[in-house]
């Protein structure tokens, strides 16, 4: 078909990949500069009305998703026979299928970082207003370019939530290696059957293996069929145990044990403590802030700011007779006598508010002045010293004001020129309240809670650490990927330190030995798993990691 021109547009170079529904070429746009990927519907699906409307179907939904990580759809068109073919963007590289078919080798770096993007791709396309799971998630899919991009294509068999079907019951759609149990027995889908795919993928790529490979339909549908027939994952030892614990997650068989999206996929992905990997995060969308009042209306702001402009009068400049708009007359800057109004009564009233004012129960009363009366002349004597001599003639004494409340002292303060002396010692155990330290008492219940916690793990001892601790469920995956692939198990526990308000420790994780009796390599994260009790009552509360 080399040399050939499509829609007197499309010049085709090259065949560069066949699929279920068409052939892909590489072409050149003779109207656009450019390389583009044409898809060309295979000639029999003209007689399959279904099939054909779900190539013809499928540029609409791709166009609705505009992501670095996926494929771009540009048009569809129709060649002189009327067989319809989609132009695309074209990816120079391969794709993931062919490194793993030529037994290459995925580095953790790499795998990760390939599973990330394809992990951003399906969340851009699970999050758009359509909801769109792609239902054909496989290594051929994914296309690694020179530049080491990952871009996800081929959305031909991509199901839209809210549209109708277009399979009938019991219609495979997808490829049985990477299928979801769900999706195999025809069940209700959601994003989380891709996830299952992505997590194959990961797997296959961490460990060079896939577990339905070389196996036949019937086999895998009834591996698929029961959850007791699911395969057991081994990992080499270079795998970390958090990142075996993300693979468990997305390829759990029930739908709701698996990671709930691919949103959640990528903050696991992101937070794995790995040397070398530098995972490209999305960039927070800015912070547009809403327009000033100055922005929305320069004139009006200055109107404002001048007291100036109303009903067509506001100035369009200032001084040298610039002329107002409206044609009005210019009004003399000031402000109206009903401001001034309102400013007066709000100066009265602060003033009322502002002046002290003493209640009659508190003010104190004047000296009272008594003029003894001289029985005999009946002549009033001059005013005596308000202070009498005698306790028989003394006037009312005028309320004193109250003393000043002396500072109170805190048991860390003295007073001045005092110096501070140690508590003495009462023979009791109980400190004060404002003692920092815990209770001796708590500190050894939590270092034997933590002792326990230690013992636990080295005995795998699942019930028992549920019973003394609360964990995180990505905590719980780890230890679960541990007890399965590790028999021995050597832990211990770092420094304790004690707080007023509990006791913190390190706890680590010194050796791995699997089932074969190999010493596995403990990573960084493993070493230092930090461990919390907080104060509770009587004594300390639960382990908290």
């Amino acid at each position: 078909m080399s040399n050939r021109v499509l829609a007197n547009r499309y010049e085709v170079l090259e065949e560069v990949g066949r699929g279920s529904m068409g052939i892909v070429y590489r072409a050149q746009d003779r109207k656009m500069p450019r390389i583009v990927a044409l898809k060309v519907a295979l000639p029999e699906l003209l007689s399959n009305e279904k099939a054909f409307r779900r190539f013809t179907d499928e540029p609409k939904k791709w166009a609705r998703l505009e992501h670095d990580n996926i494929v771009r759809a540009y048009d569809v068109d129709h060649d002189e026979n009327n067989i319809p073919f989609i132009v695309m963007e074209y990816v120079s590289g391969t794709t993931l299928g062919k490194r793993i078919a030529s037994n290459s080798f995925f580095s953790l770096v790499e795998s990760v970082s390939i599973t990330y993007q394809i992990a951003k791709a399906l969340d851009c396309a699970h999050t758009s207003t359509q909801a769109i799971v792609h239902r054909d998630i496989k290594p051929d899919n994914v296309l690694l370019s020179s530049d080491n991009r990952v871009k996800l294509t081929d959305f031909g068999v991509a199901k839209v939530l809210d549209e109708p079907a277009l399979t009938t019951h019991g219609q495979l759609i997808g490829n049985l290696a990477y299928m979801a149990p769900e999706q195999a027995f025809d069940q209700a889908l959601d994003g989380r059957a891709d996830l299952y795919a992505l997590g194959l993928i990961f797997y296959e790529m961490l460990t060079g293996t896939h577990p339905r490979r070389n196996l036949s339909s019937m086999q895998i549908l009834r591996m698929l069929a029961s959850e007791k027939n699911t395969p057991h994952l081994l990992f080499p030892r270079s795998v970390p145990a958090e990142v075996q614990a993300i693979v468990h997650d997305l390829v759990q068989y029930q739908v709701n044990a698996r990671i709930a999206d691919a949103r959640t996929l990528l903050g696991h992905l992101e937070s794995l403590p790995i040397e070398g990997l530098t995972i490209q995060r999305p960039r927070p969308k800015p912070i547009i802030e809403p327009p000033t009042l100055k922005e929305l209306d320069p004139i009006n702001t200055k109107d404002l700011k001048s007291g100036e402009g109303s009903d067509g009068e506001r100035k369009a400049g200032q001084g040298n007779g610039q002329a107002t708009r409206g044609g009005g007359r210019t009004r003399q800057p000031g402000a109206s006598p009903l401001v001034w109004f309102a400013i007066l009564v709000l100066a009265i009233g602060g003033m009322y508010f502002w002046i002290p004012r003493t209640p009659p129960s508190e003010a104190p009363s004047a000296p009272e002045t008594r003029i003894p009366i001289d029985n005999k002349s009946q002549e009033p004597i001059p005013p005596v010293d308000p202070a009498p001599k005698t306790p028989k003639e003394s006037p009312p004494i005028p309320k004193q004001p109250p003393k000043p409340i002396p500072p109170q002292i805190t048991p860390n303060q003295t007073q001045p020129n005092e110096t501070k002396k140690a508590p003495p010692d009462l023979g009791s155990t109980t400190p004060s309240p404002a003692d920092p330290v815990a209770p001796e008492s708590n500190n050894l219940a939590a270092e034997e809670l933590l002792e326990k916690l230690r013992q636990a793990i080295v005995d795998q001892d699942l019930p028992t650490l549920k019973e003394i601790s609360r964990m995180s469920d990505d905590r719980q995956a780890m230890l679960d990927t541990l007890f399965r692939n590790y028999p021995t198990i050597e832990a211990s526990l770092g420094e304790i330190v004690t707080t007023p308000t509990g006791v913190n420790a390190v706890l680590r994780i010194e050796k791995l030995v699997d089932k074969d009796g190999a010493l596995h390599p403990v990573g960084e994260s493993l070493r230092k798993i930090p461990l919390s009790i907080s104060n509770s009552g009587n004594g300390p509360g639960t382990i908290k990691w």
